[in-house]
This record gives structure tokens, C-alpha cells and sequence, in this order.
């Protein structure tokens, strides 16, 4: 599988860019190892065998990138799609090189 490629936008406002980081899912005190499917600078997919239930908010750690807290916006039983709360201007800067710098 090739890592790092840019997925078409669609309906999406920011391209999604295909990885496979390793990475943690925090929700209170909870934590589970995850592996991030993909990003882009508005959010991420996540691959976990589970995803606590209750209040939606969260902090995904990227290992290679550092703590992005964000909101829950779907899940199902292999993952979750995480909504980041920072702008997409911050993640964007703070996730390069693997996301473009966002143009104003």
C-alpha cells in the first residue's frame, strides 16, 4: 500500500492525504492504540478495534506529529472519523510535509 498520496476531495473541503502513522485515541481517561488511515487539515480516519462510547470530544496523538484534540463525527466498528478542533491552518503546518501547506 503506498502511503502519503492524496485522495480526491469530492464533497470534502481539504484533500485527504492516505498514511499509516501509529497513534493513540484519548477520550477521558481512556486510551487506545489506533492506526490513522488517513488526514487531512480538518481531520482524520482511525483504524481501532474499539471507540469509547459517551461525549464526542477527544485528543488524537499522531506519534510522528504530536496531540490534536478533536471531535467524534462518526464510528463504526473499525474506526472512527475524528473532526480536529484547531484550525486547519495550525494542523496543516504542524503536519508537514505530509499536508500542503493551505493557501489563503
Amino acid at each position: 500500500m503506498m502511503i502519503n498520496q492524496p485522495l480526491p476531495i469530492g464533497r470534502r473541503r481539504y484533500s485527504r492525504t492516505k498514511v499509516l502513522f501509529a497513534g493513540r485515541f484519548y477520550r477521558g481517561r481512556q486510551a487506545v492504540e489506533c492506526v490513522i488511515a488517513d488526514v487531512s487539515a480538518n481531520g482524520a480516519r482511525i483504524l481501532a478495534r474499539s471507540v469509547p462510547d459517551g461525549d464526542l470530544l477527544a485528543v488524537l496523538e499522531i506519534r510522528r506529529y504530536g496531540m490534536f484534540p478533536g471531535e467524534i463525527v462518526w464510528r463504526d466498528d473499525r474506526g472512527a472519523g475524528i473532526r480536529f478542533l484547531d484550525s486547519p491552518h495550525r494542523v496543516a503546518d504542524a503536519m508537514r510535509p505530509t499536508l500542503s501547506p493551505l493557501r489563503l
